[in-house]
Order: C-alpha cells, then structure tokens, then sequence
C-alpha cells in the first residue's frame, strides 16, 4: 500500500515543527547519534508517522518549548525516556497511538512524584495494549476512577464495588460489542490494571495493609490507584484529585 503524498503545506508545516523538536532534542546530551539513525530512517515512512505525532503535539507546542529545558533531561534516565517514546513514534504499528504517546511524554517529564521505573512501565503498558483495549478502558475510567481510593481522598468508609465482565458489559452495552468489551479486559487484567486489593496503606508500623479485598481470584478486580495513574499518565490530565497530593500511603521505589 502507498503511503499518501503531502501536501506542500503539510510539507512545510511538518518541516517547522520537526525543526523545533529537532532543536530542542540537539541540546540533550546523548542523542546525537539517535538524531542521525532517525535521519537515516526510511524518510517516505518515518515522515508520515512523525508529522502524525507532531500534529498531536501542535496544540501544545509551547508546553514542549518549556518542559525541554528541564533538567530532568540532562540526566541518563530523562535521555533514556526520551530515546524510548521518540522509538514508539517511529513505530508503524503505533500510528493510532501517537496522540496517547504526546501525553506520555509531557506526562514523563512533568511528573515529578511518579517514580521513574513506573514511567517506563506505563510506556510499554501503553505500546503493548490494543487501541480498542484503551477505548473501553476510557469509559470505564469515567465509570470507576471516582470510586478508586487515591492517597488523601477521604475514606468513604465501605469497599468500592469489584469489577466483574457482566457488569462492565451490561453498562457498556450500547458502545462496544461483548466480546470486544471481555478481550479488552482480558488485555488490562495481564498488565495489572486491576487488582484483589482496593489499596495498599501504611499504618506506620512498618506493614502495609489492604482496605478491601475480594476472595476469590475469578474474573472481579477493583479499579485502583495504579489503573488511575495509568490512565491520568496517557491522558495527560489528573482525573482524581486528593485533598493533600503530597501524600503518599505506599513508599514509592
């Protein structure tokens, strides 16, 4: 299949954008040769799939001007994220992801809290799920994220409701299709988006305890803190807001 032509003026807007990513990248010590191994990428497909994710990031271009000169970025673990989404990017099998990977990557660097193996995680989360899988769980995080205990919420006092598949398709069933809503959340169940314990706190005696839990493995999950995080993390907006952000219930490592 041929890819399509641009047009002169997508041509000279993607060659201004790339000019400005490109710039900014330069002043990040290491990537050199990653900037040369992109030029010597297949232009015809490399270009098409790159000015995709520059479109998704034109809207907030201003805010990758800023967060570029971060210091985060100095450091191998910034280098190594940014090395890590530009590789997404250029992947032709991540095209319908490219406004997701943008999120991604102002989240990385914006969030200072999230520790740094947990961005990485949530990266090859986001590049391994199926699109349609992140449909349906863009719905249910609109269902279930206000029912999910995040450190400085207050208590409500009683268990969230578990997940069950029945449950998800009967609200869902004017959306998708049943069998895609039970693939999807076959596909979040093996990277852990949902889980026995609602949470995990620290009562400060050095154990961590579970509020609520289910008994019986089965196919029920709450939706909990991490499947939140996950979902803020490629969505680039915090969706649950604690009374006190800084706190935290579990040492994060």
């Amino acid at each position: 299949m041929l890819l399509p032509r641009l047009s002169d003026e997508e041509r000279h807007k993607l060659q201004a954008l790339k000019a400005v990513v490109k710039a900014a990248l330069s002043h990040i010590p290491g990537l050199g040769e990653g900037i040369k191994s992109y030029e010597a990428y297949q232009r015809s497909k490399c270009d098409l799939y790159v000015r995709n994710w520059l479109i998704a990031l034109e809207d907030r271009i201003d805010d990758i001007k800023v967060l570029f000169s971060d210091e985060w970025l100095r450091t191998d673990e910034g280098q190594q994220y940014v090395r890590k989404l530009f590789a997404c990017v250029a992947d032709a099998e991540l095209e319908d992801k490219h406004q997701l990977f943008a999120n991604a990557f102002i989240s990385g660097i914006r969030d200072k809290q999230l520790p740094y193996p947990q961005k990485l995680k949530f990266v090859d989360m986001l590049r391994q799920l199926s699109y349609d899988a992140l449909l349906v769980l863009d719905e249910m995080h609109q269902l279930y994220a206000k029912d999910a205990y995040v450190p400085g919420k207050p208590d409500p006092g009683i268990p969230p409701s578990p997940i069950t598949t029945d449950r998800v398709i009967e609200q869902l069933k004017g959306q998708f299709n049943p069998y895609r809503i039970e693939s999807a959340l076959c596909e979040m169940a093996a990277y852990g988006l949902f889980s026995r314990w609602d949470s995990w706190r620290d009562y400060g005696d050095g154990t961590l305890r579970s509020m609520h839990s289910i008994s019986s493995k089965g196919e029920a999950g709450y939706y909990t803190e991490f499947t939140v995080r996950f979902v803020e993390f490629i969505q680039g907006k915090k969706t649950v807001k604690s009374q006190n952000p800084g706190t935290r219930d579990v040492i994060q490592k």
